[in-house]
């Protein structure tokens, strides 16, 4: 993102094509984020399941 700033700002990249651009980039970030925050609850999920199951006579 910074990079497309910088080329906005130097004005090799439309203003609005950088806006666009970022905007797809917040999004995919966003994903990402939310993938990890998943497959970490996931990952806690399993382990309380393991941990309930060894607990059980």
């Amino acid at each position: 993102m910074a990079t497309l700033y910088r080329e906005a700002r130097a004005g090799r990249l439309d203003v609005a094509d950088a806006s666009k651009l970022t905007f797809i980039l917040n999004q995919i970030a966003q994903v990402l984020r939310i993938d990890d925050l998943e497959q970490r609850t996931a990952a806690r999920e399993r382990a309380l399941r393991l941990q309930n199951d060894k607990a059980k006579p």
